[in-house]
């Protein structure tokens, strides 16, 4: 979920963050235990998904030795192991004294596949959905939806700070961001790592003006290229 909008609806109701010991989504709900009381919050407007989690398609990492998956089983919440690697494989094995590990219930796994599967085409809509008002008929359109997107950006730069693929330690953009507009802003900084957005929300989560956040127009942008390529 969202931590800016979570963190904003804890603190209305005065609940310790800190104080949390799990956490879940279920279904349209996010679910939280707080010491040892269970919480629920129906997702919408005031609670909702960050906004590159709702346009990603990618449900499983993509390169990985060892994924998890929280699940229910009745009553009962469970941890489903993917081994996607021998050197997974092997650190399962050492580790197995430790853990309680039990057969997948094939019921189980054909739900987790299900959801996936749901998962999946609702993300690829809501993803086309929001990138429908990058293709407008006339650039004059176009630009003015970009306009607006970055209308409240302040260039504060923590969306560079927070972005995985901005590397450079010496960043031009940062330290002339007081002298340029933040159409500029933008553009400098998808001319340097737009075409490799990987869409991990990462800049939404660090940006406190844009809603919804810089991650959108990276991501288009990403997808433009692929598309090119």
């Amino acid at each position: 979920v969202s931590p800016k909008k979570a963190q904003k609806i804890l603190e209305e109701e005065k609940v310790d963050a800190s104080k949390i010991t799990s956490e879940m989504i279920e279904g349209n709900k996010y679910n939280i235990t707080v010491e040892g009381q269970n919480k629920g919050y129906i997702l919408g407007k005031k609670l909702d998904l960050e906004e590159s989690c709702k346009r990603c398609g990618e449900r499983e990492p993509t390169i990985s030795d060892i994924s998890f998956q929280v699940i229910k089983d009745g009553d009962k919440t469970k941890t489903l192991i993917y081994i996607n690697s021998e050197k997974g494989l092997k650190a399962i094995k050492l580790s197995s004294a430790e853990l309680n590990l039990e057969e997948a219930k094939r019921e189980i796994l054909d739900r987790v596949d299900r959801n996936m599967i749901l998962s999946t085409l609702r993300a690829e809509r809501y993803k086309l959905k929001q990138f429908k008002n990058f293709d407008k008929n006339s650039e004059i359109e176009r630009y003015n939806h970009f306009k607006k997107l970055i209308e409240n950006c302040r260039k504060c730069g923590n969306c560079i700070r927070a972005c995985p693929i901005c590397v450079c330690i010496d960043c031009t953009v940062i330290k002339q961001r007081k002298e340029i507009e933040p159409t500029l802003y933008f553009l400098l900084r998808m001319g340097h790592m737009g075409k490799e957005c990987i869409n991990c929300g990462n800049c939404d989560s660090a940006c406190n003006f844009l809603d919804p956040g810089p991650s959108l127009i990276f991501h288009r942008l990403s997808e433009l290229s692929k598309n090119t390529n």
